[in-house]
């Protein structure tokens, strides 16, 4: 929501809460874009104090003080405050409280085993992710600091290929444009190095792409405990290898928009990819909920998935109608047999519907 955005930088486009500074250029460096972020404070774990006196009690004891004070030197006074206080307050070695250090104002109260990691490391994560020289120059296209500086983030994009382009097409969507670092004060949540699609901005941008990165697990999460700057190989790693997948991902996918696929090898697809049981084995059931399948896989074929993208009539509008299928439809259902209960399993049936794609353009 716009009212939790205190503050935020974004390059070039104007956030739809139109909150924030626009640059028309990318920041020079971490440190510039950490301020425009409202990140330029960090994170710091203070000792949880508590009262141990009621109010009358201290009302009283500061009474007897002001009277002794007239005939007590001046630093006798000052001895009795001090112990006062010190009666007043203890420690609870078990919390503390998450402060900014600019403000002060509290983040939330975590057990002592929780690990601040700070806004100020972000810029190396950064760095150690994208293999970039420390210092040099990485794309920071948005920043912002939520709810008070509970929830901060920062954005890079990512100079890559990253659409599937083949013959004179392009499919319109996209793949892992950007590495987003995301991080919540308040407990709730890990500090995560993601490569996401979407463009963080705000609240609902924020936990949309927390929900990509749990969907597609293109993520590297943090936990708030000591040595995590020990793994940020282990991310770089990570999310490395999620990197090089998409490339793969995207050469395949655009061998695959080459490939013509006409009304009729499109059929044989269909019928291959949703068979039919053995002769026999065919129920009135089985055969409607094989049809019911069929037909909603046509459905994403003429709409906007694939129809709508530019891509029907090729091996890849294949692929996409029954990755559609897959993720939308297929996991919230079951059958009986055997045979369709492997249905659920979405990623060996993604690259059987690829591979069923290129027999039907070759038959």
């Amino acid at each position: 929501m716009p009212a939790q955005v205190e503050n935020m930088f974004s390059v070039r486009k104007m956030p739809w809460h139109r909150q924030g500074t626009v640059l028309e250029d990318y920041p020079q460096t971490f440190a510039e874009a950490r301020k425009l972020a409202g990140l330029d404070w960090d994170p710091v774990a203070l000792p949880v104090v508590e009262s141990v006196v009621t109010r009358s009690q201290l009302h009283e004891r500061l009474q007897d003080i002001v009277r002794e004070s007239a005939v007590m030197p001046v630093m006798a006074t000052v001895d009795r405050l001090e112990s006062l206080w010190d009666d007043c307050t203890q420690s609870d070695s078990e919390w503390r409280r998450i402060a900014r250090d600019d403000t002060g104002a509290t983040l939330s109260y975590q057990r002592d085993s929780y690990t601040v990691i700070p806004n100020s490391a972000f810029g190396e994560i950064i760095d150690s992710v994208l293999a970039a020289e420390p210092g040099g120059t990485v794309k920071l296209e948005t920043g912002g600091c939520l709810a008070g500086g509970r929830k901060v983030w920062m954005l890079a994009r990512l100079d890559e290929p990253h659409q599937v382009t083949a013959h004179g097409r392009t499919d319109s969507s996209v793949s892992f444009p950007y590495l987003g670092i995301t991080s919540s004060h308040d407990g709730k949540a890990s500090c995560a190095a993601r490569l996401t699609e979407i463009r963080i901005i705000c609240s609902n941008t924020f936990s949309l792409a927390e929900a990509e990165g749990q969907r597609t697990g293109a993520v590297y999460s943090f936990s708030h405990r000591s040595g995590w700057r020990d793994r940020i190989g282990e991310a770089r790693e990570a999310l490395q290898f999620a990197r090089n997948e998409n490339r793969e991902y995207i050469t395949a996918m655009s061998d695959l928009l080459g490939i013509t696929i006409t009304p009729e090898q499109e059929k044989l697809w269909l019928r291959a990819f949703i068979p039919e049981p053995p002769d026999g084995l065919v129920s009135d059931r089985v055969a409607r909920n094989i049809e019911e399948a069929r037909a909603a896989v046509r459905g994403f074929l003429d709409g906007p998935a694939v129809e709508g993208a530019g891509i029907r009539g090729t091996a890849y509008g294949l692929v996409q109608a029954a990755g559609e299928y897959l993720d939308h439809v297929r996991a919230a259902r079951s059958w009986e047999s055997r045979m369709n209960r492997s249905l659920l399993k979405a990623e060996p049936l993604k690259a059987k519907a690829a591979e069923l794609a290129r027999v039907a353009a070759s038959a």
